[in-house]
């Protein structure tokens, strides 16, 4: 094997052939192998086994391109290619066990997505290298839980700047510090503003694919899979590697014999060999405000790993963004003060690595910001049709220091600037007469002339009701008027999906649903009659039986308001859209909402709704059938028979479409069930009729 560096050969064990679990996986998104299923191997060096197969590509042959883990979760993204153009990214978190996928959220390319990236524990946020919107490659940065809210951080406006992308990217969780493999085949270092510090040349054969990199613990050296095309060869051939940073040695360990391509590589144990000293500790970081001088006071560890003192004096190296500042030898469980000064304003990086008897410790480390901070984003802001409020702004966007007293706000509603203002409240008024419109405030915080990122308040929806019959199919027009209500805070909840042309209630995932969403303002201008609301829903996967969902009527958008009951809870059909339908009467002339709750039971795919109807009736409020219970009733289709659920007392019927009566009865307060053969129906109650089809 050519390689810049020493390396050493291992003797291979023919691949998915075991010899013992080990920590150490990688996640497989290419062979040439005729039988190759991507997924989550162990590698038992030498050799690899499957832990499980990949059921996202076994349904739609994708595979995660770049992953980490998190939470005891494989997470990362998986890009989606139609007609060899790539149009979509989606994150996925899947359990590390069993490859369970939990699917999040997927983004259109257009608002940029990552090539390659990883997870930095320390500060809870996704880094690495991505393209924006126009295109242009950027070093960026996400929350871990918002993987698609990407930051950019430092541009890589020319090729030359290219080269600085990584094929394989890992946060060390020892030396506090991002891991790459450039398009130059140097293992770097980079800092969280984007800076390369060169480590060591690798083999200079090593192809520009996505690769694994990680940090085993256990034996304290970096692994990563690479691809060599070696002069003279013509095939390529994938190699499992060991990287020793501080020794600057890199050892072949392994060979596969398809090409394997391992996207990530992750390690399980996170304890590091008992001999190692103990991790270093940041005590204190002391920089007055806005100065660009300050120091950083680091506590050497006293003992190893294993709990025994340290013999002899520690040595130690920090670092000041990713660059060697000073070194020096101490006593064991002493501390080492760092003095820094007359540093640029900005996020700076120290950390402090301790050695004793050549063996390393974790190192502590800490972020510091030097210089006046930008104002860190309002919180708390709220709108309502007479105000929007928010919180005062009293720290940096980074933690660094802003002048509280010279802080101002711009408001906006709409984007339209509505204020600027010392105050963290301003009055408004907002139409209830003009035609209904969806209001949302932004308010952004300016303190010595820089200004923070926007924060968002509430939606509100206000102007005239809409006026009866009121048809929705969804159309985007029809859904920006609509409220939501995430009530359990699950993270999961109502989307439009343009494409289907429906509303989406979103799966869920470890609690029941509990998720509204309220139709537009709606004026009901006569207590005499009875109103309808029909819909038509369909369970999203036909292998989820817990699906569930009713509909209610309130004089507010909010769930303690939704007080009258429209259409029971309801179990949708799965195998096509199904019509359900309800009654209800007011007591007086109002301006009304009509709510969709979800309320599947855990661990649910979730529901599609669409056109859906609100109707005014020739029907009486008073009539017989009120008093009979028959106010709404709701209808699906099971295999051989129908299922029809309503208020107590009610009464229905059940015809073929020839007309021909095949059962009556009356509701109870279980569902009733019809059996029929396959075909069409009509089920008629409360003086409604609802079609459904049989399978």
């Amino acid at each position: 094997m050519l390689s810049a560096v020493a390396t050493q050969a291992a003797t291979p064990m023919p691949a998915g052939q075991s010899s013992g679990a080990s920590s150490l996986y990688g996640y497989m998104g290419y062979s040439e192998a005729e039988d190759f299923v991507a997924g989550l191997y162990n590698f038992t060096l030498p050799g690899y086994s499957m832990t499980w197969a990949d059921p996202i590509y076994q349904d739609a042959t994708m595979s995660l391109q770049s992953g980490w883990l998190r939470n005891g979760r494989i997470c990362g993204f998986i890009p989606y290619y139609y007609l060899s153009q790539l149009v979509t990214v989606i994150y996925v978190e899947m359990d590390l066990e069993t490859g369970y996928p939990y699917i999040f959220e997927d983004n259109d390319i257009t608002d940029g997505a990552y090539e390659i990236c990883a997870y930095n524990s320390s500060d809870n946020h996704i880094y690495g290298y991505a393209f924006d919107g126009a295109g242009d490659w950027w070093f960026m940065r996400s929350p871990a839980d918002r993987p698609f809210d990407m930051e950019k951080i430092k541009s890589l406006p020319t090729q030359r700047d290219e080269r600085q992308l990584c094929s394989a990217l890992t946060w060390d969780e020892k030396d506090k510090t991002l891991y790459g493999v450039n398009a130059d085949n140097k293992l770097v270092t980079i800092t969280p503003q984007g800076k390369q510090n060169e480590v060591m040349q690798l083999s200079e054969y090593s192809l520009p694919y996505i690769s694994g990199l990680c940090r085993s613990a256990s034996d304290d050296r970096l692994y990563w899979n690479a691809t060599i095309k070696a002069p003279g060869y013509l095939n390529e051939v994938s190699y499992l590697y060991t990287i020793q940073p501080d020794m600057q040695k890199a050892a072949e360990i392994d060979e596969f014999e398809n090409s394997e391509q391992f996207m990530f590589l992750i390690d399980t144990d996170k304890s590091y060999p008992s001999d190692n000293p103990a991790e270093a500790i940041t005590v204190s970081t002391d920089f007055k405000d806005g100065e660009s001088s300050g120091t950083v006071t680091f506590a050497l560890p006293a003992n190893t790993v294993g709990g025994e003192a340290l013999n002899g004096p520690v040595s130690w190296m920090i670092r000041l963004d990713g660059d060697k500042f000073d070194e020096g030898n101490s006593t064991a469980g002493t501390q080492v003060k760092a003095e820094l000064s007359d540093l640029s304003e900005g996020m700076h990086y120290i950390a402090l690595t301790p050695s004793c008897d050549g063996k390393s410790g974790a190192s502590a480390y800490t972020e510091v910001y030097v210089g006046i901070d930008t104002p860190s984003s309002p919180t708390g802001v709220s709108l309502t049709k007479e105000s929007v409020t928010w919180d005062a702004v009293t720290t940096g966007q980074h933690g660094g220091y802003i002048d509280a007293s010279k802080v101002k706000y711009k408001v906006y509603i709409n984007d339209i600037l509505e204020a600027t203002t010392t105050d963290t409240r301003i009055p408004v008024s907002i139409s209830t007469t003009l035609p209904l419109t969806r209001y949302q405030a932004k308010v952004e915080a300016i303190a010595d002339g820089k200004t923070s990122t926007p924060a968002l308040s509430n939606p509100i929806v206000e102007g005239a009701p809409l006026q009866l019959d009121v048809q929705i199919e969804p159309t985007a027009k029809q859904v920006a008027l609509m409220l939501t209500d995430d009530v359990n805070a699950d993270g999961y909840g109502w989307t439009f999906d343009p494409e289907d042309v429906c509303l989406v209630a979103d799966y869920s995932e470890t609690e029941p649903m509990d998720d509204w969403i309220f139709m537009p303002a709606i004026d009901f201008p006569d207590k005499d009659v009875l109103y309808e609301v029909n819909l038509e829903a369909i369970s999203a996967d036909s292998r989820y039986a817990g699906e569930l969902f009713e509909v209610a009527f309130g004089d507010e958008p909010t769930p303690e308001a939704m007080t009258t009951k429209v259409i029971a809870r309801t179990n949708p059909d799965a195998w096509g859209y199904t019509t359900y339908r309800g009654l209800f009467s007011i007591n007086q002339p109002m301006k009304g909402y009509i709510g969709i709750h979800a309320c599947s039971l855990t661990d649910q795919y979730g529901m599609k709704f669409r056109n859906i109807n609100i109707l005014r009736t020739n029907i009486g409020s008073s009539v017989s059938e009120m008093a009979d219970g028959m106010m709404h009733f709701s209808v699906s289709a099971l295999e051989g028979s129908i299922r029809i659920e309503g208020a107590p007392g009610g009464k229905y019927e059940v015809y073929t479409t020839d007309g021909m009566l095949r059962a009556s009865g009356q509701l109870t307060d279980s569902p009733s069930y019809v059996d029929v053969s396959s075909g069409m129906y009509l089920v008629r109650s409360a003086g409604q009729t609802a079609k459904v089809l049989v399978r």
